[in-house]
């Protein structure tokens, strides 16, 4: 009976209460919004980045953010100030230069590096099943030989191994590929490799720019790889006086395109113009000098210039997901389970690195806030109509409770209006943002079966967030209806 004349009543004053109804749906979009894209990243998102790291997530020993609980951390033991040394090889150097040139802060017992044994939660029995790989990052020092007019050359250009059943399974590398191929599984064991071909130009690129000349394709190059002469404080120690020579064919160019820049000329630091006044764009790369050889020749060099040791000490871990949806999801889960170290999504890492160079704050969750403040706001706004509402209608109240209706019954009528309306608003403004969200989705090849899923559970969340919200703020104004007399009202007339 109460749900009938409500909701009659929501109709015939539909104008009246169009303004909070409006509200609680821009809410209840700001939520679904939140929820879903917070969830994860369309398949597109960094993907030179994810190409070139060969990960989705980067796991690294130590602390490398600092936020408000490492602050209070501090007051209860003595952190201590270092420099993340050269042979660390992860990609760290590409993202934060700084960590290795200013150093940073972290607690004393901070790991080094990861261990014979793999932290647990990247044990293939106890990881997420979103998770389709975990691989260290292999990466050891190396020198490119080139013959110039002025002599020979030598050229950094660190040797990294890549796992080429990995990689064409699970990305699509032809877009990365100038000329040539990537690594294929049938380059296992030979000693081929892929390098970077088109670089950018007028202003530096992101990442280390190549000493080397740019190889052609088929070329063979000729690489010098130290021999590892032992640890110190957990870092390798190589030895340039013993070296190994190798001969690589390249089989492949990569070129990790990352947009446009303007052009600047770096003689007078200005921007270059075309004859109509617009500015030149040239484009831009992400730039390295790091050489990918399949895994496995990977391991037969390391053989040859460290015999008699088991396995490198590695200094990052390359998750690799089956999509991005769940990319931050999975992140959280492996940090619970991970103290003492950094999780990043790529994505989150590329933003980080924008943000800081070196050591960087953890940025603060700022969605929740935003949240309460539009269910503040949309609240209200529902308030202040419901109120307008109940004062329009003060004679229809007088006639109900003079018909027999209890002041009880009466709230509880007021009650059910205002929660039929942020019913209404609530999948109102979910459905609207929901549709734009399942196009990320689709677009991020996630199955219409997780979707479906997704739905469910945001919609179920963002509707009955927004009801209750509704309800909490519709007592003041049900109370109003309630205390009101019949008396009162005919004294006012």
């Amino acid at each position: 009976m109460l749900w009938q004349l409500a909701i009659r009543n929501v109709c015939r004053n539909w104008s009246q209460t169009l303004l909070g109804l409006i509200g609680v749906a821009i809410a209840a979009g700001v939520m679904t919004a939140s929820l879903s894209l917070g969830a994860g990243y369309p398949e597109i998102a960094h993907v030179e980045h994810r190409v070139f790291t060969g990960a989705d997530i980067l796991v690294f020993p130590g602390h490398l953010g600092v936020d408000a609980a490492d602050a209070g951390a501090r007051g209860q033991e003595e952190w201590q100030w270092s420099l993340r040394r050269d042979g660390a090889f992860s990609d760290l150097a590409l993202f934060q230069p700084g960590l290795y040139r200013e150093g940073y802060i972290h607690p004393p017992d901070d790991p080094t590096h990861f261990g014979a044994d793999v932290p647990e939660p990247l044990l293939a029995d106890r990881r997420p099943d979103a998770v389709v790989d975990v691989q260290p990052m292999l990466k050891m020092p190396a020198r490119l030989i080139s013959e110039t007019p002025g002599g020979i050359r030598a050229h950094p250009a660190p040797l990294r191994a890549r796992d080429p059943e990995v990689d064409g399974r699970i990305r699509d590398l032809d877009p990365f590929v100038h000329r040539g191929r990537w690594l294929e599984s049938g380059d296992a064991g030979g000693f081929v490799a892929i390098m970077q071909g088109v670089r950018g130009a007028g202003v530096p690129a992101e990442g280390t720019r190549p000493e080397y000349p740019p190889p052609g394709l088929h070329d063979v190059v000729t690489v010098q790889v130290p021999s590892l002469a032992g640890y110190s404080e957990g870092y390798p120690l190589w030895n340039w006086d013993d070296v190994r020579s190798y001969h690589l064919e390249v089989v492949g160019l990569f070129a990790f395109h990352l947009g446009d820049k303007p052009y600047i000329d770096e003689e007078t630091g200005s921007y270059v113009r075309d004859s109509e006044g617009k500015m030149q764009m040239v484009p831009q790369y992400l730039e390295t000098e790091d050489v990918f050889i399949p895994e496995e020749t990977w391991w037969h060099i390391w053989e040859d210039v460290a015999p008699g040791e088991d396995a490198p000490r590695t200094y990052q871990m390359n998750v690799v997901l089956q999509d991005m949806s769940r990319a931050q999801e999975v992140a959280r889960e492996l940090s619970v389970g991970m103290a003492g170290y950094t999780v990043r999504t790529v994505p989150e890492q590329v933003m980080i690195s924008r943000r800081a160079r070196g050591q960087a704050g953890v940025p603060t969750d700022m969605s929740i806030v935003l949240l309460l403040a539009m269910f503040l706001v949309a609240g209200l706004l529902l308030v202040a109509n419901m109120y307008v509402l109940i004062m329009q209608r003060r004679k229809e109240m007088a006639i109900l409770k003079a018909v027999g209706m209890s002041g009880l019954q009466v709230m509880g009528l007021i009650l059910v209006e205002v929660l039929f309306i942020g019913l209404v608003g609530g999948l109102a403004g979910f459905a609207a943002v929901r549709l734009v969200v399942t196009g990320v989705l689709l677009v991020s090849e996630v199955t219409m079966a997780e979707i479906g899923l997704l739905t469910l559970q945001t919609g179920a969340l963002v509707v009955g967030a927004s009801t209750l919200m509704a309800g909490v703020f519709g007592v003041l104004p049900a109370y109003l209806a309630m205390k009101q007399t019949t008396m009162e009202v005919l004294r006012d007339a």
